[in-house]
């Protein structure tokens, strides 16, 4: 016959659960019941060691919930981080040390920037955006794509997947695998990423040697993006784009593009 003590073991095995935790009089692990609140979250524990009657208090278990909420935003962080590394082609990882933090801000123009830039990580949050951003090389092109993209992950507590892509980098490194296997596998990677991430930047567009190849990788890659978010930087200027890629490709990139894009012109070179 089951003792009284064997059936409140039982009962106390299927409603509780042990966490990790000790208590700080006894030393015995806590228990805290299987169930969770009304908000869904774990509730705090007690001591089941007779005569200790020790509880923990809510404010505790509120503290280890937002620690492990941190460790997990830490982890995606860890592997968003790792695939923008990876999956991107840039001549240095030293472009992703760029942000909106150690952007320069010392004119009405380049707050005007960096207001834009915020809007657009917003927006991507909610919407697809084919975001361009236009004007002479060194004004802080780069350096504030990058920082929507970093702020778009941010905001996203890291969940979501973005790669950065150096146009004229990528024409060259396709080239280069024409001859080398380990290259070519690589970059052709690259691409496939490209076409299914949830946000490219490509930097730099207009850059590279004009050809019916590079074209052609354009056209690949904005007819993959049609309905995908894309933060594009650009020293073309005007009507160019269509007269350099074609109808076809410049429709695409105007697709969701409206009210996204931002001249950079009247901003000092950033690298002097």
């Amino acid at each position: 016959m089951e003792s009284v003590a064997d059936a409140f073991a039982e009962m106390e095995e299927r409603l509780f659960e042990t966490y990790g935790i000790k208590c700080p009089k006894c030393h015995k692990l806590l228990l805290r019941p299987k169930i969770f609140n009304k908000k869904g979250e774990k509730m705090a524990g007690a001591c089941a060691t007779p005569g200790c009657g020790y509880k923990e208090a809510d404010s505790k278990a509120k503290e280890r919930r937002n620690e492990n909420v941190d460790l997990t935003i830490k982890a995606y962080k860890n592997d968003a981080y790792g695939y923008l590394e990876k999956a991107s082609v840039t001549s240095s990882l030293k472009v992703f040390s760029k942000s909106f933090a150690n952007y320069s801000t010392g004119t009405v123009n380049e707050k005007r920037a960096l207001t834009y830039a915020r809007s657009v990580s917003a927006k991507l949050c909610d919407e697809t955006v084919h975001a361009l951003l236009v004007g002479q090389t060194g004004n802080g092109k780069t350096h504030l794509a990058v920082g929507i993209m970093l702020d778009y992950l941010k905001r996203n507590n890291y969940m979501k997947k973005a790669m950065f892509i150096d146009f004229p980098q990528l024409m060259d490194q396709l080239k280069m695998g024409i001859s080398n296997d380990d290259i070519g596998k690589k970059v052709n990677q690259c691409l496939e990423e490209a076409k299914k991430c949830d946000l490219l930047v490509l930097d730099d567009l207009g850059a590279e040697r004009d050809s019916d190849y590079s074209l052609s990788v354009v056209d690949t890659i904005f007819r993959a993006r049609e309905n995908e978010s894309i933060v594009v930087t650009s020293n073309l200027a005007g009507n160019t784009y269509e007269e350099r890629y074609g109808a076809r490709t410049f429709g695409r990139l105007k697709m969701h593009g409206s009210g996204n894009t931002f001249s950079f012109n009247g901003i000092d070179d950033h690298r002097r």
